[in-house]
């Protein structure tokens, strides 16, 4: 069985090089696989080299998904804008008044 931390090391390198496309599931489990493999390695005493041989790669791949995050929060960001001034639009353009009131014109 793979360890929690050669499973983030798959998943981070699969991540890295293929994208999730927004997908925040996929980024959820990679962030709780992320906090699962920490307290695995913080329960062991000492790290192999094969161990840290990963650790080394997967920091090497924490650049490229924090770009990726950034473009995810970047994309959400100008989509809830989007949304906050259709919405405002439309609170433009409907009527305001009571239901049940009458306009009264007086003629000149």
């Amino acid at each position: 069985m793979a360890t929690k931390l050669e499973q983030l090391h798959s998943a981070t390198i699969r991540i890295a090089e293929h994208g999730v496309d927004g997908d925040a599931e996929e980024w959820n489990s990679l962030l709780a696989l992320r906090d699962e493999a920490l307290e695995e390695l913080t329960a062991l005493s000492a790290l192999t080299g094969a161990q840290e041989q990963m650790v080394r790669e997967i920091s090497a791949y924490d650049s490229v998904l924090v770009e990726q995050m950034e473009l995810l929060k970047e994309q959400a960001a100008a989509s809830l804008e989007k949304l906050n001034q259709s919405k405002l639009q439309k609170n433009v353009y409907e009527q305001s008044y009571a239901a049940g009131s009458y306009f009264i014109d007086k003629r000149k």
